[in-house]
């Protein structure tokens, strides 16, 4: 859900999460509600896909199983 929902932002914006990140942080771009959203929802994903690895790290478990 997450994924798709930050593609959406990605083809509406027609800008990768990284660029929006980098002209965010500059200024260029500016940061409403819609962008907010974007910005958190790429957090959680980032934060979820850490701790994913962190879990199946030593286990002998890949991130797909």
């Amino acid at each position: 859900m997450l994924r798709r929902r930050i593609q959406r932002f990605e083809l509406r914006y027609e800008m990768t999460t990284e660029l929006m990140l980098e002209r965010t942080a500059t200024g260029e771009l500016r940061e409403t509600a819609e962008i907010s959203q974007w910005q958190y929802d790429a957090d959680v994903l980032d934060f979820l896909t850490a701790k994913g690895a962190k879990n199946t790290a030593g286990s002998g478990l890949t991130a797909t199983g």
